[in-house]
C-alpha cells in the first residue's frame, strides 16, 4: 500500500542519499483491496493574506497527509520524494487490471467488477493516482489503460500467475509485456534532472 511506499522511500534516502536518478512507484492495488478510504487532497482553512495591498480572509488549500486515506498517503509520499530527491525523475505507475485471486484460507479477492468495502472500484483508485500525479507534477505510466493485461479475458490467463487461482499477479510473460511498455514510456522522459548527467 502507499503508506508502505513512504517507509521504502525513507529507507532509500538513508541508504542511498541523493544517488537515485529516477524513482518509479508501482502501488495502489492493495490500497483498493484492503479498503483504504479515499480521503481528500486538501484541508481548507480560512487564513488572512495580502491580496492587492489589502489584508483579506480567503479559504486556503493545505496538503492533507492523513496516513489512513489513499489521497493522504499519495500526498505524503510525493511530497517527501519532492523534498528529499529534488533532482530525481519521479514516475507513478498505475495498478494493472485485476481478476480473481486466492492463495488459500480467507484470502479470497473477487475481480475488479466488484467494489471494495467503501463502494469504490479499482478505477476510482487509478483515477486518484492520475490526479495525485498531476498535483505533484510527476509523469504517469498508465499500466491500467495501456498495459495490455485484461485478466477477465479467458485467453489472457497465461499472462497471470495461475489462470484458475491468481489473475492478479502477472506471469513471466505478463511481466515481459509490462516491461516493454515501461521501457518505451521511460525513453520519452528525462532519466534525471541532475546537473552534469
Amino acid at each position: 500500500q502507499w503508506n508502505g511506499v513512504l517507509q521504502q522511500a525513507q529507507k532509500a534516502k538513508a541508504e542511498l542519499g541523493d544517488a537515485p536518478d529516477a524513482i518509479l512507484i508501482f502501488a495502489g492495488t492493495n490500497d483498493f483491496a484492503l479498503d483504504a478510504p479515499m480521503g481528500e487532497w486538501y484541508d481548507v482553512r480560512e487564513t488572512e493574506v495580502n491580496r492587492w495591498g489589502k489584508l483579506v480572509k480567503l479559504p486556503r488549500r493545505l496538503v492533507n497527509r492523513d496516513p489512513k486515506t489513499f489521497r493522504g498517503r499519495i500526498n505524503t509520499v510525493l511530497e517527501y520524494l519532492r523534498n528529499e530527491f529534488p533532482d530525481a525523475q519521479i514516475v507513478v505507475m498505475t495498478p494493472t487490471h485485476r481478476a480473481f485471486f486466492t492463495c488459500g484460507g480467507d484470502n479470497i479477492q473477487p475481480d475488479e467488477s466488484y467494489p471494495n468495502a467503501h463502494g469504490l472500484y479499482l478505477d476510482d483508485y487509478v483515477a486518484a493516482l492520475r490526479e495525485g500525479a498531476r498535483i505533484w507534477s510527476v509523469p504517469v505510466i498508465d499500466l491500467h489503460a495501456e498495459g495490455g493485461l485484461c485478466p477477465r479475458i479467458e485467453n489472457q490467463g497465461r499472462l497471470f500467475w495461475n489462470a484458475k487461482s491468481d489473475r492478479l499477479h502477472p506471469s513471466s510473460e505478463g511481466h515481459r509485456r509490462l516491461a516493454l511498455l515501461i521501457a518505451a514510456k521511460l525513453r520519452t522522459l528525462p532519466a534525471t534532472f541532475k546537473t552534469g548527467k
